[in-house]
């Protein structure tokens, strides 16, 4: 509500001094003894803004009591296949509508996050958008936000959602679901060498597969690794071998390759998705898809 203030005027104000009269003969109307204006007189528009009445109003007044409806946005799943993920974004009382989509990670975004990376929706309807070339067996989350007039943003609720594990074949052994890996990084003949290891938490079977890649790069980049002697880009046959849950012999790998992929999530973190296909000297076959952190043993 704008509030008016009126001043009001002083009652037997008519410009003339109400004290004793000090005028002179020769002297100035109003003027004192010392020849000084006389203190005693009311001075048109003194004390009142330069002249302004308290009424004015510059128009910046009142905006921050104007109701504004706060934006919605929901997310709805439609498809998910190995390598896409289709879903509807819908919004209304929006100016601006963004939507991110990124492997889940610890961490969660927020609104702002969202409107800064995220990229542009249709507002005030339902969107359907699709998502491509993401990686299979993996966990994603997709956000959305939506912005009002007033610049007040909403968040979502977030869609978490796994893309279906990839071929894998008629594979002895699959390491695929409840996998948890972890990384020794190592330094052998001048070379980077990444001692990782899959262990099946549901199983017991353990897979070790030792990468070696140049020395100034970051740990298990991408690419890769067809068994070798332990030189760049390669994986060493000799330390790459799978041990079954209750033996104690390791079992050697014959053939096969690993792929490293690296992805860099929406929050900064680093994933890794690595893929391998070997085959053991029993003729038994090995599969791994896994996507997720890959931390340094400690």
């Amino acid at each position: 509500m704008l509030t008016l203030s009126i001043a009001a005027c002083e009652e037997g104000n008519d410009g003339k001094g109400t004290g004793t009269n000090n005028n002179q003969p020769g002297k100035l109307p109003n003027e004192d003894i010392d020849g000084t204006p006389d203190d005693d007189m009311d001075k048109p528009n003194e004390g009142n803004n330069g002249g302004k009445t308290d009424d004015s109003d510059d128009g910046n007044e009142g905006n921050d009591d104007v109701d504004v409806a706060a934006a919605e946005v929901s997310l709805k799943a439609i498809d998910i296949a190995e390598n896409s993920i289709s879903f509807e974004l819908t919004s209304a009382n929006a100016e601006e509508v963004r939507w991110l989509c990124s492997i889940q990670t610890t961490t969660s975004l927020k609104g702002e996050d969202v409107m800064l990376k995220g990229t542009v929706a249709d507002a005030n309807t339902t969107t359907t958008i699709e998502v491509t070339e993401l990686i299979a067996g993996a966990t994603y989350e997709i956000y959305g936000a939506a912005k009002n007039s007033k610049g007040d943003i909403t968040l979502a609720s977030t869609l978490v959602v796994k893309t279906p594990n990839g071929y894998v074949g008629d594979a002895t052994y699959s390491f695929v679901d409840n996998i948890t890996a972890s990384v020794d990084i190592m330094e052998t003949n001048g070379l980077r060498n990444d001692y990782v290891s899959f262990y099946d938490n549901v199983k017991g079977h353990t897979l070790f597969i030792d990468f070696y890649s140049p020395l100034e790069g970051e740990y298990l980049p991408s690419g890769t690794y067809p068994l070798g002697d332990g030189s760049s880009m390669t994986s060493d046959q000799q330390y790459t071998y799978i041990l079954l849950a209750g033996h104690e012999d390791f079992i050697r790998i014959t053939e096969g390759s690993a792929t490293v992929a690296v992805v860099s999530t929406a929050t900064g973190a680093i994933t890794h998705s690595i893929t391998a296909n070997y085959t053991m000297t029993t003729g038994d076959t090995i599969a791994l898809q896994f996507t997720g952190t890959i931390e340094p043993r400690k």
